[in-house]
């Protein structure tokens, strides 16, 4: 997880939305003579069946916010159900008071959001009719994870590809574990299992973030952000065996970065770690060095 504001905030402190519930409604954008209207794109069909009306869209598209309520962070989102708009720029008028999910036919993009205000979200979502339904869940929550506050997961580094955390809409793995670790960890939610740290000399590294890795298979499994006084934390749900810690920062086209790799394990006998013996001693001028050096996959 990355949060939104990670290059100027810290742990503790990250920017997040106002805990309490958030009523919102679904728009759907119907100008006339419009590319982008949704005017009679419903029902959505598939081989002469019907996928979707509009009231069996709004109701799917809350199961795509329960998972974000049975999180008890303190967030829950209720539906209002659905109108017509023919204003493109509703989902993003902030401080109107309303909560907006506006759907716009679109084949080029899944949707649009940020982190724009802590009491009040809108969200711009494509309406495609050549997906499978659960397509639809994957683009809100990915969607719904901006505004919470966090941003892609690759920002920082575009070279680290093809793992499970940092893919950013894999079908339903918007909310994989390590998207439930940041959102535990950026609101404060307590969480069984914590791996946590300080790294020293991290002064003038850029975009700084540590991994946990699979000792075994070398994948990447939890991503977090190193804040500038060097700390660092998982919260995570599940115990997990053998794995070990990659961290890697960037300065002046080099990068910098360090591992320990005493295949730790966490579970029902040990809970916490606390890893403060790790340094970014070592530098290169590529990803691919890491990945050749230490057998990770990036």
């Amino acid at each position: 997880m990355l949060p939104w504001h990670r290059k100027t905030e810290k742990y503790g402190g990250y920017w997040h939305m106002d805990k309490r519930e958030y009523p919102y409604k679904i728009f759907f954008y119907e100008k006339e003579n419009d590319t982008y209207s949704c005017k009679d794109k419903f029902p959505i069909t598939c081989a002469d069946k019907t996928v979707f009306t509009k009231d069996s869209f709004v109701e799917y598209a809350q199961k795509a916010l329960n998972q974000i309520n049975e999180l008890n962070l303190g967030i829950t989102f209720k539906s209002l159900g659905y109108a017509s708009t023919d204003r493109d720029d509703l989902a993003f008028l902030m401080k109107d008071g309303v909560n907006a999910m506006v759907y716009y036919s679109n084949t080029q993009w899944g949707g649009l959001s940020a982190p724009f205000s802590e009491n009040e979200f809108g969200i711009k979502l494509a309406l495609i009719n050549n997906v499978r339904k659960e397509w639809f869940i994957g683009s809100i929550r990915h969607e719904m994870g901006h505004a919470l506050g966090f941003a892609h997961k690759d920002d920082d580094y575009k070279e680290i590809k093809d793992q499970v955390v940092i893919n950013g809409l894999d079908n339903l793995g918007e909310f994989s574990a390590d998207t439930i670790h940041g959102i535990k960890t950026v609101y404060d939610i307590k969480s069984k299992y914590v791996i946590n740290g300080n790294i020293k000399g991290i002064d003038g590294l850029e975009n700084p973030q540590i991994f946990i890795y699979n000792a075994k298979t070398k994948e990447i499994l939890y991503q977090s952000p190193i804040d500038s006084a060097g700390y660092f934390e998982f919260r995570l749900d599940y115990p997990i065996r053998k794995f070990n810690v990659l961290a890697i920062g960037k300065k002046e086209q080099q990068y910098y970065f360090g591992k320990l790799s005493k295949h730790r394990t966490l579970g029902r006998r040990r809970e916490k770690h606390t890893l403060d013996k790790l340094k970014l001693l070592n530098f290169c001028e590529n990803t691919t060095f890491i990945k050749d050096r230490l057998s990770i996959v990036l």
